[in-house]
C-alpha cells in the first residue's frame, strides 16, 4: 500500500496514494495505524482524496480503527472522501462507526475539538 504520512503538531495525516483501497490493504493500514498509538503524535486522519473504489471490509476495518483511537483517548478521522464513496459509506452507518468529514481543514477541527474535550473531561 502506497501511503505518504504528514505530521503535524497534533496529529499526523495518512494519505492513500492508491486508487483502490481493498481487502488486502485492510492489515497494512490496521498495523500503521495502531503504531501511532504508540508515538507521542496519536491522532490520524486518514485522507481518501485518491481512492475510487473501497471495499466494504476496508470500511470495518476503519470502523474498527476509530473505536480502538477512541477507546485509547485518541482521535481517528477520514476525510476528503468522494461523492460516491462517501454515500456507501453513510449506507454502512447503522452498523459502523466512524468521523467522515469532506475536507482535511474539518478534520483537523475534529482533533482539535476532541484535544479541547479530553483536556476538559481529565
Amino acid at each position: 500500500m502506497n501511503v505518504k504520512i504528514d505530521t503535524k503538531e497534533k496529529f499526523c495525516v495518512i494519505r492513500i496514494e492508491e486508487t483502490q483501497f481493498i481487502d488486502t490493504m485492510s492489515a497494512e493500514i490496521t498495523q500503521l495505524c495502531e503504531q501511532k498509538l504508540g508515538e507521542p503524535i496519536r491522532n490520524v486522519i486518514i485522507d481518501l482524496s485518491k481512492v475510487e473504489q473501497i471495499s466494504d471490509s476496508v470500511i470495518e476495518t476503519l470502523s474498527n480503527l476509530h473505536q480502538l483511537f477512541y477507546n485509547s483517548q485518541a482521535s481517528f478521522v477520514i476525510c476528503c472522501v468522494k461523492n460516491e464513496l462517501a454515500k456507501h459509506m453513510i449506507e454502512l452507518v447503522e452498523t459502523i462507526e466512524y468521523a467522515i468529514t469532506p475536507t482535511e481543514s474539518e478534520a483537523w477541527d475534529i482533533v482539535q475539538m476532541d484535544e479541547i474535550e479530553r483536556e476538559l473531561l481529565d
